[in-house]
């Protein structure tokens, strides 16, 4: 379907000016691997809290562990408010094809932005010239709990644990730029949800609701999925 958009008598134009710049970006593919960055980013600004009230995160010791994502360094070419353009000789551990889910970090910044590969080309060096879409700049976690549960069951970042997080569906919410024109949406783990499904969240410490609607788009190992306050 992508193709034949692009290949079309009217193909989509580049909408916002590039940016030539000659930094370098650290790249990690995966939604496992976004959230992790996520979650360390969120739990490092709560971390006093933590353990003034002893309270256990999900890598605390006695927990299952994960290893943490390989992160590569890529040499950026350009970019703009919705994309950026670089080179590379790694492969991500062959994790790198178009429609790859990737988090993106520009030198000397400590956000990560989530985007997706559209764009690859070798050259005769075997360099990777790659073309990626910005999703979001400002990426969140979303720990969303399942409707019609006991009220007991807590759900607070501060008290979750092992037997509760069955209880839950985790997301990364994808907050557009402002000016973007693009809607919020979620990336979601394949058959994680209902089509239709309405969850609890925590936002600014006020409870909300939240209802998933259609899938916006879909590759290896995620679904970005529109969705509606309730």
């Amino acid at each position: 379907e992508r193709l034949l958009l692009y290949w079309s008598d009217n193909p989509p134009r580049r909408q916002h000016a590039r940016t030539r710049l000659s930094n370098s970006v650290d790249v990690v593919f995966g939604l496992e691997a976004i959230k992790q960055l996520i979650n360390r980013g969120e739990q490092a600004v709560v971390a006093d809290e933590s353990e003034k009230f002893n309270v256990k995160f999900d890598e605390d010791e006695g927990k299952d562990k994960r290893e943490a994502a390989p992160v590569e360094t890529w040499k950026l070419k350009d970019i703009s408010l919705r994309g950026l353009g670089a080179v590379t000789n790694r492969r991500a551990q062959g994790g790198m094809r178009i429609g790859a889910l990737m988090a993106s970090r520009l030198e000397g910044s400590e956000n990560w932005c989530v985007g997706i590969v559209r764009r690859l080309q070798s050259d005769a060096q075997n360099n990777s010239q790659v073309g990626a879409e910005i999703f979001s700049k400002d990426p969140q976690l979303l720990w969303m709990k399942k409707l019609g549960l006991k009220q007991d069951q807590a759900w607070n970042w501060e008290v979750r644990d092992q037997k509760s997080l069955q209880h839950f569906t985790q997301a990364v919410l994808l907050a557009p730029d402002p000016g973007s024109g693009r809607e919020s949406s979620l990336l979601l783990a394949p058959q994680s949800y209902f089509p239709e499904e309405s969850f609890g969240v925590m936002v600014d410490n006020k409870p909300r609701k939240l209802q998933v609607g259609a899938v916006v788009e879909k590759s290896d190992g995620f679904e970005r999925v529109a969705f509606k306050w309730r």
